[in-house]
């Protein structure tokens, strides 16, 4: 499978597991280079006309990382606990 197949093939993964579950997504490109491609563009396209037709989301939207607690991976954990609370 080249790189574009596979990262259609995750993106799709963890759209279904999340459309099912109810779960809010996004897309973040964090070091660059994978969401390279219309083919990648058209199927997170794609994704979110689904989303928008048929998600049922259980939580409203939120936001966590290192830049809420500090520029360190212990603040992007902090970030994530103080939000599962």
């Amino acid at each position: 499978m080249d790189r574009e197949a596979a990262c259609i093939a995750g993106l799709r993964r963890e759209f279904s597991l999340r459309l099912i579950r109810g779960i809010s997504t996004y897309w973040f490109d964090l070091f660059g280079r994978w969401f390279e491609g219309e083919a990648v563009f058209g199927s997170i396209a794609q994704m979110r006309k689904l989303w928008d037709r048929l998600a049922r989301p259980r939580e409203e939207s939120a936001a966590c990382g290192d830049w809420c607690w500090g520029p360190r991976v212990e603040g992007a954990f902090l970030s994530g606990a103080a939000l599962a609370l």
